[in-house]
């Protein structure tokens, strides 16, 4: 289908996530807009919450989107909901490569 492609660089991006929290090469992992990733099926909520359960306990794990679930935030040392107040998007201004790609 058409998230074929996407469902296979997510996963591969993930298996580079794994190894990071397993890692203290890393102090800080991000994995941004993980969790558009996971409302369009392309990762598992379980696959995300046993990456958060085997991290490394002295590393940063950042994760970021909307509409994070529940369970995830319940593991979560710190939640943050940002709220949009203006956007170059809402005078006519296209996605800006380096700020939403």
């Amino acid at each position: 289908g058409a998230l074929a492609p996407h469902r296979e660089a997510a996963r591969e991006a993930f298996l580079k996530a794994e190894k990071a929290v397993k890692s203290p090469e890393w102090d800080v992992v991000i994995l941004d807009e993980v969790f558009c990733a996971l409302q369009l099926g392309l990762l598992s909520e379980e696959d995300l919450r046993r990456l958060i359960r085997e991290r490394l306990s002295e590393q940063h794990l950042v994760l970021t989107g909307r509409d994070a679930p529940r369970t995830i935030c319940d593991m979560a040392d710190l939640v943050t909901d940002m709220k949009c107040v203006k956007h170059p998007y809402d005078h006519g201004v296209a996605a800006q490569p380096g700020i939403e790609f």
